[in-house]
């Protein structure tokens, strides 16, 4: 039975799990797209993670890597764009359309995506982002743009050592949470 791993990759400014994107900002170093958005178009900025491509060849390893989004399907799949090669890593991919509407909020319920809960790790910056799952996740912190981050590395042998636990959520408990 194959591990899966659920990536976030969330709404416009509300990133930072795997990447950062802004209206505003003009980071040197980001990639740009443009999106439409109630008949306007948008220039939107995207950074990715520092690491990001390391993270995804290593954890591709051991899980089938989704990405589950809040964002609309088109905007999700031009950030996923950025990520180069490696997009192909990301073997299923899920948008706003397979959320479900709670007090006018999306949030996403793991059960969409059809695998055994007792074999699937969500990464997210907050508990509340898979909300009906949340033994499921690992959180991770935010991040706010730090070149020098180290987050996804430090993640990789956690996400390993998870795997071969017989319930991934007993682990998570048991490590993650204490």
């Amino acid at each position: 039975m194959e591990n899966t791993l659920c990536e976030m990759l969330e709404n416009l400014n509300k990133e930072g799990t795997l990447a950062l994107s802004s209206l505003t900002a003009a980071w040197d170093d980001a990639s740009t797209f443009t999106t439409p958005f109630q008949d306007s178009s948008y220039q939107v900025s995207i950074k990715l993670r520092p690491h990001l491509p390391e993270f995804l060849e290593a954890v591709a390893k051991i899980y089938e890597i989704f990405v589950f989004s809040t964002a609309k399907q088109d905007y999700a799949d031009q950030m996923l764009k950025v990520f180069g090669p490696h997009r192909k890593l990301i073997r299923h991919r899920f948008y706003q359309e397979d959320c479900l509407c709670s007090n006018g909020s999306y949030v996403k319920d793991l059960s969409v995506i059809e695998r055994d809960l007792d074999r699937t790790v969500a990464v997210a910056t907050s508990l509340q982002a898979f909300p009906y799952q949340m033994s499921n996740v690992i959180v991770v912190p935010k991040w706010q743009g730090d070149r020098q981050d180290k987050e996804l590395l430090r993640l990789i042998p956690a996400l390993q050592t998870i795997s071969r636990a017989v319930d991934i959520r007993t682990e998570i408990e048991r490590k993650h949470r204490s």
